[in-house]
């Protein structure tokens, strides 16, 4: 797997976490403490996706530079 693939995947995996995050928080917070924790571990997951796109069009630019 290369590199690009990895963070392809990884940005997947975000995808369905974040979701899953959601789903809980607008299904079992029952408190506020739930809903805060949800809510930071939402915002988290939203800086990794940046990180991950960063990544990925980095590593796109480099491949497409390696061609010529």
């Amino acid at each position: 797997m290369t590199n690009i693939e990895t963070i392809r995947a990884l940005l997947v995996t975000e995808a369905q976490t974040t979701e899953t995050l959601q789903c809980l928080r607008e299904r079992n917070a029952t408190t506020d403490a739930d809903r805060q924790a949800l809510d930071a571990a939402i915002d988290a997951s939203h800086k990794l996706r940046a990180q991950l796109r960063n990544v990925y069009r980095t590593l796109s630019i480099q491949s497409q530079a390696s061609l010529f």
